[in-house]
């Protein structure tokens, strides 16, 4: 896959070209274009232009910088006054807000690509391609045209219904649809094809990063658990489990590093490149007037501490620092040994994830002691994406990274399965131990005390720890006291600890945490409840823990429980997109 994204730009004129009404503009041949009647005369052609659509997944607002804009406006990012970031954590964005025209357009260049190689694909009734290959072909770029509106739909509340490729200006015009006809009109058949059609690997090294029977699947179970369709949900991702296909790799630090790409745990992931178009800056793409992407990603950018080369615009809230720094880390763990009889503070997800005032080890090869930051409201930063392990500071002159970045690993399917299985089945003795067994994989490979360790313990009844209710803050959870809270083994609490626990701490970052609050339908109702921690936390800054090192409290929930409003939990439609579309709202 790093060779194939070399070969994107050559047919992204064809695409550009194609999607413009020719009646509009001078009857010259541009010199430097490929005409559309002068493509598609070999199988070759075919996967160049089906490359141009696996390059749409680079864009920064789909697998780049701008998914950090997504992450601060949920419960697990927070941003300070001074960084663009601010506009989307405070929920005082609107449809003229840069990031919510550009992830549109992102989204839309990507169905667009999509659509003319489905298009050309399915009408082709040459031999120019083997009919096998064909029908793999078209798999990819229905994958790809699915996954692209899925984020769509999940980001807007909805879409503007393109299952073609326009070939005139009134097919341009065209009305919203719903997330539920969208997802019943194409995205459920559309991952069912691909399902049916793509296999489940691809052989040598310039394939690696396409689409497979894995994604596919396990995009067809996240369609359904959206829909609320716990049944088959859960069917889909148990396929992914009874493949053998996929396991979690044995330190989960794996997941977001160079060294490690597509590794045993990925699914899905989208290839970046530090050294191809090294002397371009990583926020050139390929749908710049050169079609010359730089193949770099630039999300350590938002990430990193300013002063190692990034702009530490996006952090931790306090909310999953205390959640992390309360893990209890598993002793027996050979990977929690520090040597010498000594064992970890923190869970080595922790270490992967986020670095506080106290962390463990090196960060961007320096000590605790040697480091400097965590001053003011800056608690902690994070870790994930960023190159602290390798490096003393980012690629800040040009702006690239190569790091790989992971929209679907075997992670998410365990934590998705369990909760398809809870809501399907509720209190079901059988389904809660499985539900159990997979959240226990997931805190296992962390390094941390598991939930069935915790309910052997011997309390009457058993119960597991709480993480999600702050143990320094005094609420009625904890009957108005600094303690910790224990739950019972059930459906409802199990559910609520897969919400507020283990997939913001597993899976904080990755671009699920919005989509995951909305569908739940708790926005407000989490940011209220974490608003009253921060208040308290801000009168009672003296007494709070210093095993937390906390150094000031941001306002993340002062903006977000204040500037939220349920007509805000999705980006609304981009200006330019009302202004042209005669029909957005027939």
């Amino acid at each position: 896959m790093k060779k194939l994204i070399n070969t994107i730009w050559l047919a992204a004129a064809v695409l550009v070209f194609a999607s413009c009404d020719e009646d509009k503009f001078l009857t010259e041949t541009n010199p430097n274009s490929i005409l559309d009647e002068e493509f598609w005369e070999s199988e070759q052609d075919y996967q160049k232009a089906l490359n141009t659509v696996y390059g749409a997944l680079q864009l920064p607002n789909v697998s780049g910088d701008g998914t950090a804009y997504d992450a601060a406006r949920t419960d697990l990012g927070g941003s300070v006054a001074w960084v663009p970031h601010i506009e989307y954590s405070s929920f005082k964005y609107n449809d003229a807000s840069v990031k919510v025209r550009e992830k549109w357009r992102e989204l839309y260049l990507g169905v667009h690509r999509a659509n003319q190689v489905i298009d050309r694909i399915t009408a082709d009734s040459s031999d120019l391609i083997e009919p096998d290959v064909k029908l793999i072909m078209e798999g990819e770029a229905r994958f790809l045209r699915a996954f692209f509106y899925f984020d769509i739909i999940h980001t807007y509340g909805g879409a503007v219904y393109h299952d073609t490729f326009p070939k005139s200006d009134e097919d341009f015009h065209k009305p919203m649809k719903s997330i539920k006809f969208v997802t019943d009109s194409l995205i459920i058949p559309d991952m069912m094809f691909a399902q049916d059609n793509l296999p489940t690997s691809w052989d040598g090294n310039d394939d690696i990063g396409k689409a497979t029977w894995g994604a596919a699947t396990a995009m067809l179970g996240k369609a359904y658990l959206y829909q609320r369709d716990w049944a088959n949900a859960a069917a889909e991702f148990k396929k992914i489990i009874d493949s053998n296909i996929y396991s979690l790799t044995a330190n989960v630090i794996d997941n977001f590093n160079a060294d490690n790409e597509f590794n045993e745990e990925s699914i899905f992931e989208v290839t970046f490149s530090e050294i191809l178009k090294e002397g371009l800056r990583g926020n050139k793409t390929d749908d710049d007037s050169n079609g010359a992407g730089a193949e770099a990603n630039w999300l350590p950018g938002s990430y990193s501490k300013l002063n190692y080369g990034g702009f530490n615009s996006v952090m931790p809230t306090l909310y999953l620092h205390e959640m992390f720094t309360r893990q209890e880390v598993d002793v027996t763990d050979p990977q929690n040994s520090l040597g010498g009889g000594d064992t970890r503070d923190f869970s080595m997800r922790m270490h992967g994830t986020i670095a506080p005032k106290n962390f463990e080890g090196l960060y961007y090869n320096r000590t605790p002691e040697e480091s400097n930051g965590w001053g003011g409201q800056q608690n902690a930063y994070v870790k994930k994406y960023t190159s602290w392990h390798d490096r003393e500071i980012e690629n800040q002159v040009l702006a690239r990274s190569g790091i790989n970045f992971r929209h679907i690993r075997y992670a998410d399917i365990l934590l998705m399965y369990a909760e398809a299985i809870l809501e399907e089945h509720g209190d079901d003795v059988f389904y809660i131990n499985v539900a159990i067994q997979m959240i226990d994989e997931v805190r296992d490979r962390a390094g941390i005390v598991t939930l069935t360790e915790y309910l052997a313990e011997p309390l009457t009844p058993p119960s597991f720890p709480a993480y999600h209710i702050s143990e320094q803050v005094p609420n009625v959870d904890n009957g108005n006291s600094a303690a910790e809270v224990r739950v019972e083994a059930t459906a409802e609490n199990l559910l609520t600890h897969i919400r507020y626990v283990e997939r913001p701490l597993e899976l904080c970052f990755e671009g699920h945490r919005m989509k995951d609050l909305i569908r739940w339908g708790v926005i407000k109702e989490q940011f209220d409840r974490l608003y009253i921690d921060e208040q308290w936390r801000t009168e009672n800054a003296w007494s709070l823990s210093s095993d937390l090192q906390y150094t000031g409290v941001r306002p993340d929930f002062f903006e977000a429980s204040t500037g939220f409003t349920d007509e805000l939990k999705y980006f609304p439609v981009p200006v330019d997109e009302v202004q042209t579309n005669r029909k957005l709202y027939e």
